[in-house]
């Protein structure tokens, strides 16, 4: 091996554990008894505390009802210091004993801040696991991953996007040039693939945000308003619908851009969530969606947005 791939060829633990349900066999699937309370099939004998904190304030939690036969995918860093995380949740829709709905996760996890991408490119290489309570896993054994992630490629379009984004935040007398990526942004954004024109959720601009903040008057764009709405997402339209390493640069970029507090954080193909003012990057999965989502933003939007870390499962 090239000693200058090393790097990308490095071995990954990459642990997993799902919704603890109880379950019977109905026909060639499944159907819920109930959930348990408790994780199952986990590689992970302790789960990190981190990763648990963040999936009890509900940061990997759709809105009861909104999840989708077509899985919904949601990644994020949680933790701190030398207690990071990467961690994608895929979250997808089954049924219990008498055809009601009911939503599963399935965790991926590995040690690490930068690792989502790797996550995401053992999930592809392994045809993008979803629930299955039938897919038992051996506790102590993590899957191992050295196989390539995806390099960088053409950032044009993650440029082209977070450009407009600075455009809508940015007061005219406060621009700033958009940067390229720096070097180590670079080696952890993923390849973009085709290159859609870029589109923001229909009406989710600034000045509609502020002035629901501010009781329906419209404000004169000030720093602390314009701080306000940095803190905010990116909601993109469900169409053209962006590929998931995409994604990851888009939050990566974002995160850096805007300085909010949260961590690199995205949601794809979701309906609904419950915190949705905690990611960097959302694509909705249909126009119903970015209208939902939209208004749960704003509604967040109206109290001072500097509480998106609080730990309110402690």
């Amino acid at each position: 091996m090239n000693v200058s791939n090393n790097k990308m060829h490095e071995t990954h633990e990459i642990h997993e554990f799902s919704t603890g349900i109880n379950f019977e066999q109905r026909g060639n699937g499944w159907v819920s008894l109930g959930f348990t309370g408790q994780y199952m099939n986990s590689t992970i004998r302790d789960i990190p505390k981190v990763v648990e904190r963040s999936i009890a304030n509900e940061e990997f939690a759709l809105v009861e009802g909104s999840s989708r036969e077509q899985a919904a995918i949601i990644g994020r860093s949680v933790g701190s210091g030398n207690d990071i995380w990467s961690v994608i949740a895929v979250v997808t829709r089954g049924k219990d004993e008498v055809g009601r709905s009911v939503t599963v996760h399935r965790y991926f996890l590995c040690q690490g801040e930068h690792k989502l991408r790797v996550i995401l490119a053992w999930w592809e290489q392994n045809n993008r696991p979803t629930f299955n309570p039938f897919d038992f896993q051996v506790l102590g054994s993590p899957h191992s991953f050295a196989g390539e992630v995806p390099p960088p490629s053409d950032l044009e379009q993650i440029e082209q996007i977070l450009s407009l984004f600075k455009e809508q935040a940015q007061p005219q007398e406060d621009k700033e040039q958009i940067l390229p990526l720096s070097r180590e942004e670079s080696v952890f954004t993923g390849q973009l693939g085709e290159k859609p024109q870029p589109r923001f959720a229909q009406g989710f601009d600034q000045q509609q945000i502020l002035a629901t903040s501010t009781g329906g008057t419209k404000p004169q764009t000030d720093t602390e308003e314009v701080w306000q709405f940095k803190k905010l997402p990116i909601v993109l339209d469900p169409t053209p619908q962006y590929d998931l390493y995409s994604i990851n640069a888009l939050a990566i970029k974002k995160c850096n851009l805007s300085k909010n507090g949260l961590p690199v954080s995205w949601a794809f193909n979701v309906e609904a969530l419950v915190k949705p003012e905690r990611f960097q990057i959302i694509q909705p999965a249909s126009e119903k969606a970015v209208e939902r989502i939209k208004r749960a933003i704003a509604s967040t939007s109206q109290v001072k947005i500097n509480t998106v870390n609080i730990d309110e499962a402690a």
